[in-house]
């Protein structure tokens, strides 16, 4: 994916592209913001997230920090 050439800086402060997001809806031609890099086999891509994509990912992230930082079970 190569995003628009214009980045914008969101409310969020992240930068914002208009892209392709990788993660849940693969919409194209959408505000995205880039994630991180995915790596495979040795080789590195960048990934961006729409909005309610990166929502959705922000939500698995936090339900796992939880789950793993809660008390064992006795």
């Amino acid at each position: 994916m190569t995003p628009a050439d214009r980045p914008a800086l969101g409310p969020d402060g992240q930068t914002w592209l208009v892209g392709e997001c990788w993660l849940y809806c693969e919409r194209q031609d959408v505000p995205v913001t880039w994630v991180g890099p995915a790596q495979w086999l040795g080789q590195h891509a960048p990934v961006y997230a729409c909005a309610p994509c990166l929502q959705r990912l922000t939500a698995k992230v936090r339900a796992y920090l939880l789950h793993k930082d809660a008390p064992a079970p006795a």
